[in-house]
């Protein structure tokens, strides 16, 4: 089904039509609350507009509940009812909806998004709420969210691909950086151009030259951000430092130093622990490995990984992203984050307006590059994803027996400063007796500060299946990000599985969904608590996969929904020509989207190539709640959009997908 779709993809004559367009940009959060909203008949502001009766029903309609019984907390479940669209089969919805639902009604997450794959091909991929909460935006499948450090997967895939093209090795040592120009150093007065990046500068930091390119996939650099008095190089007020310097050089409002200009700073800067000798979790390591691939490639970080990484990968829908609200990319969400005790901050970003912590206390990604800047979809992450647990990445060729082995022994061998204490590992596998904490000479004491990473992973463990797809491959690969706003998990299993979800509320207590919901035996409890079934597995996702390809093998492939981009925005008379045609082409909406414009009502879809599937646009909400209550289980609601016309009344988008096996 994916190779037919691509052909298909390949013909299309209105290829123009496929191009994507940057969405209205929306307004800022003021604490609104989706449930509140949907048990009032109108809003207090809007008496001519808000949801009616019916718009209500057609909520309650396509909301999964968010109480399952199987599940202890402990904290105060919520009675919402959460809005969910996408394609599953009916048993892996029965069992991952209440599950992600609750997940999220327990720690109060507005929106989410949930996908999988099983070798590569996607067999989940469903939203959850709301992209927006003061607009009751719903998300889609195809939704995108900042994933703050799974961007580190990514950019490790970058480093090794060039390791593969033999334009690196991970023996290298990258510092310093011709790129980053004039260093800045601390002087009595402040900050100031010390000279050029070069190894003669007094004020260079010699050690940083001991740096390997393996240093920094591993976190080995030498940076630690936890060591008392040491700075967190990424974090605001190292940027708003920088920044001040940076406009004063240049008299006008600079905004925060993007990577590169960070590095600049960084040069001068001293390490808190010799390179290649203990592993702590860095931001600015990835920041560096992000300069790597831009200095090796010449090119930007961006180019280099959409033509090297993200094109191959079929990752349609990923980008480097920006920190303020009023630059979210297309089909973006905004980010919620609850802490009290985290009051809002000065944006670092010209006005500089006091802005809530997902756009202020985080830094900023254009300083994070690849250590944390990508926004991207859950379908995106587990196509990445399950190119790796498929056993075969389309970038990286194989070469006899070299590549792409290479890529699994690098991302799994433990440099000699990583151990592992195998008592501790979750979930079960198994690494070789010369790679515990006991056999190279570290204590219990000094295991956190050799903790084992993959290349770009939280862990990359062998030995975890009876039956891998590859023998080179029997890995279970997990990455889980964080920062205010932002909660996600990208993982991989050694029977060739890739799981994603993406969350766009984090107030820094919220457990990654691996360790939630994702892994059999997810009823088992750990520590600390987290929200857990309380008897039987069947809500783990991983184990509801399992049971389903017992019955029934993965056979089916959704990712022809979401191959090609969307279509330009366009009035009703050229949209309907573009169905038409699509239909002649055997591709049908998976997405539909329409807004108020300023000269009218425009549309814009995202077609798939499937078998005949139903789909409305510009429909009251009578007919679409009519059509929802009429339509077979065997075609799920895969869309849901809405928007308010002149008059104030929602008119709705919706798109079922054909019958799913």
């Amino acid at each position: 089904m994916r190779a037919k779709a691509q052909s298909i993809a390949g013909i299309l004559v209105f290829a123009a039509a496929l191009l994507p367009a940057r969405a209205q940009s929306w307004s800022l959060r003021h604490d609104a609350d989706p449930e509140a909203w949907l048990n009032s008949v109108q809003l207090a502001d809007e008496p001519e507009g808000g949801p009616t009766t019916c718009d209500k029903n057609l909520l309650k309609a396509v909301s999964v509940n968010g109480i399952n019984s199987a599940y202890t907390s402990m904290e105060p479940y919520s009675s919402a009812q959460i809005p969910s669209v996408g394609f599953a089969t009916p048993d892996m919805a029965a069992a991952i909806d209440p599950t992600v639902a609750n997940f999220m009604n327990i720690y109060g997450i507005p929106g989410g998004i949930v996908a999988m794959s099983y070798k590569d091909k996607l067999i989940f991929a469903k939203s959850y709420g709301y992209i927006d909460e003061e607009n009751a935006d719903f998300a889609e499948p195809d939704s995108r969210m900042r994933v703050a450090s799974v961007s580190k997967a990514l950019t490790a895939m970058g480093i090794l691909k060039l390791v593969h093209d033999g334009k690196l090795k991970l023996s290298d040592h990258p510092f310093p950086f011709s790129g980053v120009g004039q260093i800045i150093a601390d002087g009595l007065f402040g900050l100031y151009y010390a000279g050029p990046s070069d190894t003669s500068d007094p004020a260079y930091n010699s050690q940083l030259s001991q740096i390997t390119v393996n240093d920094l996939l591993h976190h080995a650099g030498g940076w630690n951000r936890d060591a008392p008095g040491a700075p967190d190089l990424t974090g605001y007020p190292v940027l708003q430092t920088v920044g001040n310097f940076l406009t004063a050089e240049t008299g006008k409002p600079s905004g925060p130093p993007d990577c590169t200009k960070l590095l600049a700073y960084v040069e001068s800067q001293p390490l808190q622990v010799a390179p290649g000798t203990e592993t702590h979790y860095s931001n600015i390591g990835f920041c560096a490995a992000g300069e790597v691939i831009q200095e090796t490639s010449g090119k930007s970080l961006g180019d280099f990984m959409q033509s090297d990484v993200l094109a191959p990968l079929g990752m349609t829908d990923t980008a480097l992203g920006s920190t303020p609200e009023s630059e979210r990319l297309d089909r973006e969400s905004i980010y919620y984050d609850t802490d009290p005790t985290q009051p809002p901050q000065p944006s670092l970003f010209p006005p500089y307006d006091v802005v809530p912590e997902p756009y202020s206390s985080i830094g900023a990604l254009e300083a994070l590059g690849g250590a944390g800047g990508y926004v991207t979809t859950a379908i995106d992450l587990v196509h990445f994803g399950g190119a790796i647990a498929n056993g075969r990445p389309a970038n990286l060729l194989g070469k006899s027996g070299v590549w792409p082995q290479d890529y699994y022994k690098d991302s799994s061998t433990l440099p000699s400063y990583e151990c592992v204490d195998s008592s501790q590992i979750e979930p079960k596998g198994t690494y070789p007796a010369s790679d515990s904490c006991t056999s190279r000479g570290f204590t219990t004491a000094e295991e956190p500060s050799h903790d084992a990473y993959g290349a770009g992973w939280d862990v990359a463990q062998p030995n975890v299946v009876a039956k891998p797809v590859h023998a080179y491959d029997n890995i279970n690969f997990i990455k889980d990000g964080g920062f205010p706003g932002t909660v996600s998990s990208l993982i991989l299993t050694g029977d060739g599985y890739a799981f994603a979800a993406v969350f766009n509320q984090n107030d820094n207590t919220i457990p990654g969904a691996d360790a939630s919901f994702f892994w059999p035996g997810c009823a088992t409890p750990t520590k600390p608590p987290t929200p857990l079934p309380a008897s039987s597995d069947s809500h783990c996702v991983l184990q509801a996969a399992y049971n389903h390809a017992a019955a029934t093998p993965w056979d089916f492939d959704f990712t022809p929904q979401f191959v090609n981009n969307y279509t330009p925005w366009k009035d009703e008379t050229d949209f309907k020509a573009d169905l038409v045609l699509g239909e002649l082409l055997g591709l049908y909406p998976s997405r539909l989207e329409g807004r108020q414009g300023s000269s009218g009502i425009e549309y814009r879809a995202r077609f798939g190539a499937s078998a005949k599937s139903n789909y409305s646009y510009g429909q009251s909400c009578s007919a679409v709640l009519s059509a929802v209550e009429s339509a077979p289980s065997s075609t799920p609601l895969v869309s849901l959009q809405r928007f308010k016309d002149k008059s104030g009344t929602y008119v709705y988008q919706a798109a079922w997908s054909a019958p799913i096996p």
